[in-house]
């Protein structure tokens, strides 16, 4: 009779075992696709950064390539004003930021 209970707990730990066993198995799977999403959000922040880079590039040089007219308004506005004539050193100042524009 004791060999019976010795295979009986025998048999339950094995059926245990290999319960852990696929539970183990079950969370490594999970592990595992936890680390490719992660991998995969990795790369597109990677990209995100890569492409937010561009555009702060390119807007910078279209706001330096509008500057012009800026300057060019700047301009309008002093020959309407008549400062032209009257204030050579205020037309001539808008003048200079103009050529520093192109």
């Amino acid at each position: 009779r004791s060999i019976e209970q010795v295979q009986e707990i025998c048999s339950e730990t094995c059926r245990e075992l290999d319960s852990l066993l696929g539970s183990l198995t079950e969370l490594d799977d999970k592990r595992q696709e936890v680390v490719r999403k992660t991998t995969a959000l990795h790369e597109e922040c990677e990209q995100m950064v890569h492409d937010q880079e561009q555009l702060s590039s390119s807007a910078e040089t279209l706001a330096e390539r509008l500057d012009i007219f800026d300057r060019v308004a700047d301009v309008a506005r002093v020959l309407d004003q008549g400062s032209a004539t009257g204030q050579p050193d205020v037309f001539g100042s808008t003048l200079d930021q103009l050529d520093g524009a192109i």
